[in-house]
């Protein structure tokens, strides 16, 4: 029995004593300003029909009656009795969405183009240098193999001198001997 009373103990401890950790999901909401600058929150990420919209002003939030509200982005949401998106429109024409991102695109492009094209410039200027470098590299080897001319003997001559007179003579025949 002691047994039985120990682990009922045990049961009993791990329920009672442990500390229960709740895990609560964090709401994300977007928050939207209208074209008459209403401060709208909306529940989730993204306009969705279905999402809540409450209406934030300086006494607080609430909820949203039925209502449609124009964005500063264009959109126009449309909301219901209850506070929900029933209906979210694009204002702004497919085209001219397309144009404004390849307006970006392009913005973002022309830099690296001009990068581009100055690394290109860059690399066909070292191109010309190195082919340059091996150009001299290549005569210096056909110089290297060429045979040397005869070799050069330079002859000098000892001259001893052991008397003036002698001195004399040897001078005027270095000197002849140039």
């Amino acid at each position: 029995m002691s047994e039985t009373k120990t682990i009922i103990d045990k049961v009993k401890s791990l329920i009672f004593e442990e500390d229960i950790v709740e895990v609560v999901e964090e709401a994300k909401f977007l928050d939207a300003t209208t074209t008459d600058g209403i401060t709208l929150k909306i529940t989730g990420e993204t306009l969705e029909v279905g999402a809540s919209v409450s209406i934030v002003s300086e006494d607080g939030e609430e909820v949203s009656g039925e209502a449609t509200y124009q964005l500063e982005d264009g959109t126009t949401i449309t909301v219901d009795g209850e506070g929900n998106i029933s209906d979210v429109a694009n204002e702004v024409e497919p085209e001219a969405e397309e144009v404004e991102e390849a307006a970006m695109e392009e913005e973002v492009v022309n830099p690296l183009e001009e990068k581009v094209t100055n690394l290109e410039s860059k690399l066909d200027e070292l191109l010309a240098k190195f082919s340059i470098v091996e150009e001299l590299k290549t005569k210096v080897e056909e110089f290297s193999k060429l045979p040397a001319e005869e070799e050069v003997v330079v002859k000098k001559k000892d001259v001893r001198v052991s008397k003036k007179h002698d001195a004399i003579e040897a001078l005027s025949k270095f000197r002849n001997n140039k």
